[in-house]
């Protein structure tokens, strides 16, 4: 079973890297573009699966354009997945980083 929590420790993290636009809760963001999930299980530990998610976030970041923003669906996650044999741990972020304007309603 995975059990997540709010990692506010990597939301600051990824918020210091690149202005933060308006976040929604619907499919689509503010600029009318889809969002883009980033995740990945299988960190030994939470530090490592902070670690791998800043490395993600980095790369992603690396590939966008100068006066982006940062269009948050879902903030960071850090969890742990605990079977009988396994406990590892992973992170989940739904995210759009955009140089378009918001639409107009």
């Amino acid at each position: 079973m995975f059990t997540a929590e709010k990692a506010k420790d990597l939301q600051d993290y990824c918020e210091s890297q690149i202005a933060v636009g308006p976040s929604t809760d619907m499919a689509l963001s503010v600029t009318g573009e889809e969002y883009t999930v980033l995740s990945m299980t299988g960190a030994p530990d939470r530090e490592s699966a902070v670690d791998a998610a800043k490395k993600t976030f980095d790369a992603y970041l690396a590939g966008s354009r100068p006066n982006s923003k940062l269009y948050w669906r879902v903030t960071p996650e850090i969890g742990e997945e605990k079977t009988s044999r396994r406990h590892l741990w992973g992170f989940y972020m739904r995210l759009l980083i955009s140089d378009k304007p918001a639409k107009e309603n």
